[in-house]
């Protein structure tokens, strides 16, 4: 929610899940279908009176709060060291405690900046912004295919080496090749 620009130093009632709403729509309306089946986010649950309820589909976007006493860090590293095929995950996150864990388990990791500025960069320019969202960077068509011919770029690297996933790979293979279905359906005529 920090990289999107929604998080605040302080929630009133109800402010917390607006806010969580608000990244869980947008999130949703910049990622792909099948994308959106994969993808699960992964909240602080500090204010949560019980651990029931914890898993939540919200629209085909998976939601999970973390146990009560822990946080969504600690619950991120849970998932990542129980998955049965690390190499297959992304985690989006700017907490570089994160990024070594995934390293560890051979998963890639990206920055929620980062993460942010490819998913809005393939979005169609005409697409409006939805009510409430926040405010979206102006990309040019050009950035996002200069964007679009970097991640290009780094999976053509990927394919030529035999070890497809090194410590310095922030995507998977696949994650690739589903961002560019989804860039060739977003195309306009």
């Amino acid at each position: 929610m920090h990289a999107v620009g929604i998080a605040r130093r302080s929630y009133g009632q109800g402010d917390l899940e607006r806010c969580r709403n608000q990244l869980n729509r947008l999130l949703k309306d910049s990622l792909g279908r099948d994308a959106i089946s994969r993808t699960s986010v992964v909240y602080d649950a500090f204010e949560s009176i019980s651990d029931v309820n914890r898993s939540q589909d919200h629209n085909g976007l998976h939601v999970l709060y973390a146990p009560k006493g822990t946080d969504a860090d600690t619950e991120i590293e849970r998932l990542l060291n129980q998955h049965s095929s690390p190499k297959q995950v992304l985690v989006v996150s700017s907490d570089h405690r994160l990024h070594r864990a995934a390293r560890r388990r051979k998963a890639s990791c990206v920055d929620s900046e980062d993460f942010l500025t490819g998913i809005q960069s393939s979005s169609t320019a005409d697409t409006p912004p939805a009510p409430q969202s926040p405010p979206q960077k102006n990309v040019s068509h050009d950035a996002a295919e200069e964007q679009l011919q970097s991640w290009a770029d780094e999976f053509e690297r990927h394919e030529n080496e035999s070890d497809p996933i090194t410590e310095d790979s922030h995507f998977t293979d696949d994650y690739l090749k589903e961002i560019q279905r989804d860039i060739d359906d977003r195309k306009l005529p």
